[in-house]
């Protein structure tokens, strides 16, 4: 999810094959079709994806998506409609830097804060981030490491490090010296656990978002629950919402305008009241 720059007030998700902007009571297709996936350029709704698991607006009238399973990015423009390829050779996988890049299943994207020419894009089955230049779309590669097994999600603090989530784990990419450590959980065991950083266990973790300077809020998927990685206590705590409140069902994505925290759930967006 993401504040729509093109119509302000509204906020933008994907349902898979689609994506949509919503002002909170409706929402509208910007590209792809509601229930069909594949993959084809063209205006609206006629626009196939195979799997949009990431986007960002790069200006007002352009977005770029994640197309996973098609294994490239995609640009939307907002003014016509129209969708294209960007980056990578869509339905055709692989490994390869450059303007004739290949990408297997890239997942999440998001603008550089230290070099704003650039994107940062995970490469889930290359075990890699790789960097996109905003203006053609070339491909370079920042880190590529089984250490960074299946990379998911990814986000910057001010510093440029780089918080990187996988299957059971979160990382920290330290972004001059390119170096990866583990911060959370464990890359071998799946689990859930609040705890010490190292001894607490994860189940799936997606999106991430610092909720405070030094601490971060992950939509822990496969344990249904929000949890709070504090990196000043040194400690993984799960976040209650509010007392009776139903069920989180495999939080996906996150996002926090002022104090309002949006959750992105199979099917649907619930939005709580949180202070942090």
């Amino acid at each position: 999810m993401e504040l729509d720059l093109y119509q302000p007030g509204n906020i933008i998700y994907t349902d898979k094959y689609s994506l949509k902007t919503t002002d909170g009571v409706t929402a509208a297709i910007i590209a792809g079709h509601p229930t069909q996936g594949g993959y084809k350029d063209a205006n609206g709704e006629n626009a196939r994806f195979q799997s949009i698991t990431g986007f960002i607006g790069i200006t007002a009238k352009i977005l770029i998506a994640v197309d996973c399973y098609n294994d490239c990015l995609r640009r939307i423009r907002r003014d016509t409609g129209l969708t294209t390829t960007f980056s990578g050779v869509c339905t055709s996988y692989g490994y390869q830097d450059g303007k004739q890049v290949k990408f297997k299943y890239p997942y999440s994207i998001i603008r550089d804060n230290q070099n704003r020419n650039q994107l940062l894009v995970t490469d889930w089955y290359n075990n890699a981030i790789r960097t996109v230049a905003v203006s053609d779309g070339s491909v370079g590669t920042l880190t590529k490491s089984n250490t960074l097994w299946r990379p998911r999600s990814l986000i910057q603090n001010t510093a440029g490090d780089i918080f990187v989530t996988t299957y059971r784990a979160v990382f920290r990419i330290r972004y001059t010296e390119k170096t990866i450590n583990l911060i959370a959980g464990s890359p071998t065991t799946t689990g859930y656990r609040d705890s010490s950083l190292l001894n607490s266990l994860f189940n799936n973790p997606h999106e991430l978002i610092f909720i405070q300077t030094n601490k971060l809020l992950i939509a822990d998927d496969g344990n249904n629950k929000l949890r709070i990685l504090d990196l000043d206590k040194h400690k993984v705590t799960t976040l209650n919402l509010c007392n009776g409140c139903v069920r989180l069902g495999s939080p996906y994505s996150i996002m926090l305008i002022n104090d309002s925290l949006y959750v992105g759930q199979y099917r649907k967006i619930l939005r709580f009241k949180c202070k942090f």
